[in-house]
């Protein structure tokens, strides 16, 4: 298992020498925008299922891109 450096604040953590027994769930958000304008992606890393949506400065990770949504059938993130 490769090893996860969260940088926000509020974002859990990853103890290289635990046992990994802490589990969370990563949920993402896509606030898609018509071609030519720039689309946003936020993921959010929850402990608990919140009482209602979470805000986008609360995103663990995000990306703003003009992206062609037409190919989408999913979305791949990884560190490196």
């Amino acid at each position: 298992m490769g090893r996860t450096t969260w940088a926000q604040a509020g974002a859990p953590t990853v103890d290289a020498n635990g046992t990994h027994h802490d589990t969370w769930l990563v949920v993402g958000k896509i606030n898609g925008k018509a071609d030519g304008t720039a689309d946003e992606v936020f993921l959010y890393s929850l402990d608990a299922v919140p009482g209602s949506e979470p805000l986008e400065g609360a995103a663990v990770a995000s990306l703003t891109a003009d992206l062609d949504q037409s190919t989408f059938d999913r979305i791949t993130y990884h560190d490196g």
